[in-house]
């Protein structure tokens, strides 16, 4: 008697198997990007709070006291230089350095402070 269920061979399995695969590896490269460019993003967006914060502190400090220099925050470093500028103001430059998953990345913010700014000014 032959019997009327048909069942997927082994081969059919293999192939069906092998066409999931293929359907879902561009899937898989869309997440590695996403959480890739996520991270890249984050930590653009950490360098750029730390940096601004720097430049504040900097601008609240005694013009005549400040100096370059640099420190450790969480994995970010961070490094400042003060130049004189010809109209006697000092040109503040913060560069804030770290590596994620993409490598070594670094953001630099500048800022000029100059004595006879109004710091209570709007």
């Amino acid at each position: 008697m032959l019997c009327s269920r048909r069942a997927f061979s082994l081969i059919e399995m293999i192939v069906a198997m092998f066409l999931i695969v293929v359907a879902l590896l561009p899937l898989m490269s869309v997440a590695i990007s996403s959480i890739q460019l996520s991270s890249f993003v984050g930590g653009y967006g950490t360098a750029a709070r730390l940096a601004l914060n720097k430049l504040e502190e900097l601008e609240a400090e005694n013009f005549s006291t400040l100096g370059s220099g640099s420190e450790a925050v969480s994995g970010y470093s961070l490094s400042w230089v003060i130049s004189d500028d010809a109209s006697g103001a000092n040109v503040v430059s913060v560069t804030v350095a770290w590596s994620s998953i993409m490598g070594h990345r670094s953001a630099n913010l500048e800022r000029f402070l100059s004595p006879y700014a109004d710091i209570s000014a709007p």
